[in-house]
């Protein structure tokens, strides 16, 4: 029951305290269609590994 209410008619501030439910038929109105679920079939991307090590810029150090 709480789980309904939270994911259902609870708002949410990050919704624009809009409940899930309205938010998700915001965007369903213009598609026709609903919105992709995390739990669905689609696989997600991948992470690329373009960049390996550290991203700081290296800093010579004068000896003397």
């Amino acid at each position: 029951a709480w789980r309904r209410d939270y994911n259902e008619r609870r708002p949410h501030s990050g919704l624009g305290w809009m409940t899930p439910r309205d938010y998700a038929s915001a965007f369903c109105g213009e598609t026709g269609r609903h919105a992709a679920q995390a739990d669905s079939s689609a696989h997600r991307p991948l992470a690329t590994h373009q960049h390996q090590g550290s991203n700081q810029p290296r800093t010579l150090v004068i000896a003397g």
